[in-house]
């Protein structure tokens, strides 16, 4: 019979602390949504210590003689500051004398196991993605026990070097602890062709809701946009503008506001200064139109519709005009990954095809050209007056941008990943 050290490294060592396969997940200022693991270790214990509280470190280093690294302080990766959907939560446990261990875990079952064994619980170090997101890394537990002295030590690692260098020094790997991101700000450009993030986190202890009168309506956002010139030359027999890209949410409900895909942009859309009267094009919106469209409250987050923008008669603000004919009739789901093309020609078509792999979910379009140049006709919200339908002017190479931008009315965190984007001229 397997002593409880000896089972718990066996348990371990099959990866037994099963993580999730299947993908589930999800913010501009007061402070970053991602907080840092980073570790310290004791060579007079054999200990290391992982923690995102800097006070909880520097406590380690300067009070217990957690001051063995090289480098002082290490870094695995960024772990979320409050709880999303499919991430859990990451646990620390200390044992004293003999182990003199901290242990940590997202398994509700080995949680209590080595409660059930003396280990005293010492809260929460963030949150770990149960599943692999873009911009995450599988983060892996390697432990190493010593049966004569009952030591026992617990190690994370991301890089292969160093898992293979900790195997080398008489490690286990107990797998896959659950998946971090490996910058403050995840950007999947690196990774993904044309990939970005958009999201929002608000500050606890209300991260439901991003209304919060103390984080100034919001918090923070990954990324509130960016645009994409043409991936084609300025060449003026081109007349259709194209935008494709993949996306998938895992969380985008009905209180995550509305996101925009914007063609035919006359300026270059500045993420870092939102500037409402540059914005002059046609494109696509997810949810937020429920009132636009007579729809019942709440309703319209998982679908799509065209929207047209325009700078007001003033250049202060946008006017806008949301085209109630095309909202969708597919509803998204979370945690599918949805194909989208979208096709605005110089004649004012607009087209849209959704696909879900290879099967084509939807293929239409509209003549919009007419509602764009005379928008009071169609909203009487809009004052009545006749702006020109955009067309694209190669010499300058304005009209060849796209935008994708979240808009300020969520208010809850949400995550939206936007892969393989791009941006052409046919």
């Amino acid at each position: 019979m397997l002593k409880k050290k000896e089972w718990l490294t066996s348990l371990l060592g099959l990866g037994l602390f099963w993580v999730g396969t299947t993908a589930i997940a999800e913010p501009l200022r007061e402070k970053p949504p991602l907080r840092a693991l980073k570790y310290v270790y004791s060579a007079e214990s054999n200990d290391y210590f992982y923690s995102i509280n800097p006070q909880d470190i520097e406590s380690a280093i300067y009070i217990h003689g957690y001051d063995d690294l090289p480098g002082l302080i290490g870094t695995v990766g960024y772990v979320e500051a409050t709880q999303q959907t499919n991430t859990l939560p990451l646990r620390r446990f200390y044992k004293f004398v003999p182990e003199t261990d901290h242990f940590y875990t997202i398994s509700s079952d080995e949680a209590n196991l080595v409660l059930s064994w003396g280990w005293v619980d010492e809260g929460i170090e963030g949150y770990l993605w149960n599943s692999q997101v873009p911009g995450t890394v599988p983060v892996y537990r390697l432990n190493k026990w010593n049966p004569s002295t009952d030591d026992q030590v617990h190690y994370f690692a991301t890089s292969s070097g160093d898992i293979q260098q900790k195997l080398s020094q008489g490690y286990s790997n107990d797998g896959v602890a659950g998946y971090i991101y490996t910058q403050v700000t995840p950007n999947l450009a690196p990774v993904i062709t044309g990939g970005r993030i958009l999201g929002r986190r608000c500050t606890a202890p209300r991260p439901s809701d991003c209304n919060s009168p103390t984080t100034s309506y919001r918090d923070y956002f990954f990324g509130n946009g960016w645009n994409l010139p043409s991936a084609v030359p300025y060449w003026s027999s081109r007349s259709t503008h194209v935008v494709s890209f993949d996306y998938i949410s895992y969380n985008w409900d009905a209180y995550t506001g509305h996101q925009d895909v914007m063609l035919r942009n006359s300026v270059k859309y500045d993420p870092n200064n939102i500037t409402w009267s540059a914005v002059d094009g046609v494109g696509m919106i997810f949810g937020g139109f429920d009132s636009w469209c007579g729809l019942p409250s709440y309703t319209s987050y998982n679908r799509v519709v065209v929207e047209l923008w325009r700078p007001n008669a003033a250049g202060n603000s946008t006017e806008v005009l949301v085209d109630c004919r095309t909202v969708s009739s597919i509803t998204l789901t979370p945690g599918v990954k949805y194909t989208f093309i979208l096709k605005s020609t110089d004649s004012g078509l607009f087209c849209r095809t959704i696909k879900q792999g290879s099967a084509v979910l939807e293929n239409q379009c509209w003549d919009i050209k007419d509602r764009y140049e005379n928008m009071h006709n169609y909203d009487s919200s809009v004052p009545a007056r006749y702006v020109k339908y955009p067309l694209p002017n190669f010499t300058t190479g304005a009209n060849t941008y796209h935008s994708i931008v979240h808009a300020n009315d969520a208010t809850k965190d949400f995550t939206s990943y936007f892969m393989n984007v791009q941006s052409v001229w046919q």
